[in-house]
This record gives structure tokens, sequence and C-alpha cells, in this order.
């Protein structure tokens, strides 16, 4: 039994070594997973700190444009009410001194189909009426400045539009590292 004795005490020495180093690996390995996930959190918190500055940044950005379009538009309605405030008096005078002169019919023809102008009902004496007073040049006059502050409001936005497109751009290409 010697032999069994020194055999069994060798398996169980084998065996507590085995066991041994497997708790040191299980260890060892547990640890280093756990040294990658406290550097994983450590990237995505980075991560999301550098998102939250692009969004702060992309919402002042926002913010910048919108006053600034708001200060260009208040000093556009101020010129444009200066400029309708002119062209009234000009036009009262110019009523007083002048008749009444018609216009050409195909201009009153194109100005009536412009897409702003609602038709006349089919069988509506309304627009007979209309029309057969004919366009006067201060009705065209008018009806140009209006058309001319329209198109100064629709241009002002499309520039704010623009700005803030490529001022959002920028921000969010600074954000992604770019």
């Amino acid at each position: 039994m010697p032999i069994l004795a020194t055999m069994g005490a060798k398996l169980v020495a084998v065996g507590a070594v085995l066991v041994l180093l497997l708790s040191i690996y299980g260890w060892g390995r547990y640890d280093g997973r756990s040294a990658c996930q406290t550097e994983h959190d450590a990237a995505l918190a980075k991560q999301a700190l550098k998102s939250a500055d692009t969004v702060i940044a992309a919402s002042q950005n926002t913010g910048k444009v919108l006053v600034k379009y708001d200060q260009v538009a208040q000093r556009a309605a101020r010129e444009a009410t200066a400029r309708a405030a002119a062209l009234q008096k000009e036009l009262d005078d110019y009523v007083q001194t002048h008749p009444v002169c018609p216009v050409p019919a195909e201009l009153v023809r194109v100005f009536d189909g412009a897409p702003d102008r609602v038709p006349a009902a089919p069988g509506s004496t309304a627009g007979a009426d209309a029309k057969s007073d004919g366009l006067t040049t201060v009705e065209l006059l008018h009806a140009l400045d209006d058309w001319r502050t329209r198109y100064t409001a629709l241009a002002l936005q499309l520039d704010a539009l623009i700005e803030w497109v490529q001022t959002s751009y920028e921000i969010q290409k600074a954000g992604a590292g770019r």
C-alpha cells in the first residue's frame, strides 16, 4: 500500500496545484475583465460628455442664429414700414395730381393671374365689376411693394436657414472629431 499512498499523495498534490493554478487564472481573468469594464465605462462617459458638448453648442448656435435673424427681420420690417409710408405719400400726391390712367389689358391679365390673387367664382358679378374698372397704376405699385416685402422676408429666412445649416454642420463635424 505504500505505492497507493504515495500515488494518492501525488494525485492530491497535483490536484491541489491544479486547483491553485485554476483559481489564480480565474482571479486574474476576473480582475482583468473588471479593469476592461472600467476602461469601457470611462470611454463611454467621455463620449457622452463630448456628445453633450456638441448638443449644447448646437442649441447655442440655433439661439444665436434666431436672435440674429429676429434683429434683421425687425430692421427689415421697420424699413418696409418706412418705405410703405413714403410710397403711400407719393401715391396720394400722384393720385391728386393725375387722373386715373388704366394699365394695358395684357398686364391686367398677368396681374390677375398672380398666385396670391383669388379669382372670382364662376357666375359671380364681383369679378366682372372689378375687371370693368381696370387695374390702376396705384394698385399695381401697391402690389409690387407688397411682393417686394414678401420677397425680402423670404430672402432673410433663407439666409438665416443657410447660416444655421452651415454652422450646425461645423459644430457636428467638430463634435465628431473630424
